[in-house]
């Protein structure tokens, strides 16, 4: 049997992922990409666990990240512009980018710092924080559509982080596992 992966992520909020859901619509990511993110699955990555060890292993980590990102207070995050990682004709991921970067980027290096603490290997590009909406580029046709179309500026207070797990083939994917509240 195949071990579960995991990953911290945050949420977005229904508003924001019915607007995505309608950009994915009409940039028509169908007709480029293999997958397109289910509206439930729209989310914000942290740090990707995958197989990350024994249970005692995982209780010991998410304990520790409680303790310290409780001490956070929450922040605010919005939607920005569209973009891609890979090819310019052939982009492997069309995201949706996010600002109100710099508490999230201190949120994302205080989970990698304490998941370091437990023997977690941190990831080595930069963090660029995203809101994937598809992947997996099926076309010989280049793409061209929407990339650096600014978005409306939806803004939400961003409250919890939450572990996932992830559930390929299922819909939605990503099932929240556990939550932690940010109350500083």
């Amino acid at each position: 049997m195949a071990s579960s992966h995991f990953f911290i992520g945050i949420s977005v909020p229904e508003n924001v992922s019915s607007y995505l859901v309608e950009l994915q619509e009409q940039l028509s990511l169908e007709n480029y990409y293999k997958k397109i993110t289910f509206a439930e699955d729209f989310h914000i990555t942290l740090l990707f666990l995958g197989d990350w060890g024994k249970e005692g292993d995982r209780e010991s980590l998410w304990s520790a990240l409680a303790d310290r990102l409780a001490e956070e207070k929450p922040f605010k995050l919005a939607l920005d512009r569209t973009g891609i990682f890979g090819s310019k004709n052939k982009p492997r991921v069309f995201w949706a980018g996010i600002s109100g970067e710099q508490a999230l980027s201190q949120i994302q290096e205080l989970t990698s710092s304490k998941a370091e603490e437990y023997s977690f290997h941190r990831e080595k590009r930069p963090y660029r924080p995203h809101i994937t909406l598809a992947k997996s580029y099926n076309t010989d046709e280049d793409f061209s559509e929407g990339t650096g179309t600014t978005l409306n500026n939806m803004e939400w207070l961003v409250e919890e982080v939450i572990l996932y797990e992830v559930r390929p083939g299922k819909k939605p994917m990503y099932k929240p596992v556990s939550k932690i509240q940010f109350s500083g």
